[in-house]
């Protein structure tokens, strides 16, 4: 991870709201990796958006450029679009990604 940081300067991780995300983000904030306060919502599912530049100010724009360049391919870029509406990106606010977060740390700790 520290290698792909120090080529790519900045990386941007998306974190879902799933049971996995408590032990994911714990890992990724011990691994040189940074709250943004950036959270979206993309077909249904609630993420919070990491950095590995703390200085790095992540906006809608820079966001969508990075979805863009995920693949070279045309066409794969078009599928992943058209399936989850990747482009078609809005920022919402901590608090519904928290009720969200809450109800999903209940159901963990119910599971087990």
């Amino acid at each position: 991870m520290k290698e792909l940081i120090k080529k790519y300067n900045t990386i941007i991780l998306s974190i879902e709201t799933k049971k996995i995300l408590f032990l994911r983000k714990d890992f990724y904030l011990k691994n040189n990796f940074y709250q943004t306060n950036k959270y979206t919502k993309q077909n249904g599912v609630y993420y919070e958006l990491l950095s590995s530049n703390k200085n790095y100010v992540l906006t809608k724009d820079k966001l969508i450029n990075i979805y863009k360049k995920m693949t070279i391919s045309k066409l794969v870029s078009y599928l992943i679009n058209k399936k989850f509406k990747l482009f078609d990106v809005n920022f919402i606010k901590k608090q519904l990604y928290k009720s969200k977060e809450i109800k999903d740390l209940k159901a963990l700790k119910e599971y087990g």
